[in-house]
């Protein structure tokens, strides 16, 4: 078992990519596999989980873009729900 990343133990107050707080229990489990909340997760890694698992990590810029999608989001459903 690899000694680095054999259990998780805790999780801190924020996700490490986007930098919004956890949902302890929505991302608990994503926390554990990525070290990443589920939003980011499900955006980034889902659907290359075979690459991540050899190594793949998104770049900067594919982590900016997400997390600029997801604050426009954010912004257009306060906008709507103010």
């Amino acid at each position: 078992m690899d000694s680095q990343k054999s259990h998780v133990t805790s999780m801190p107050f924020f996700c490490n990519i986007c930098e919004f707080p956890h949902d302890l229990s929505r991302d608990w489990s994503y926390f554990e596999k990525f070290e990443m909340c589920q939003e980011c997760a499900t955006s980034l890694v889902e659907a290359r989980q075979e690459d991540w698992k050899n190594g793949w990590r998104p770049s900067q810029e594919q982590i900016d873009t997400y997390i600029n999608k997801r604050m426009c989001l954010i912004r257009q459903y306060r906008g709507h729900n103010a």
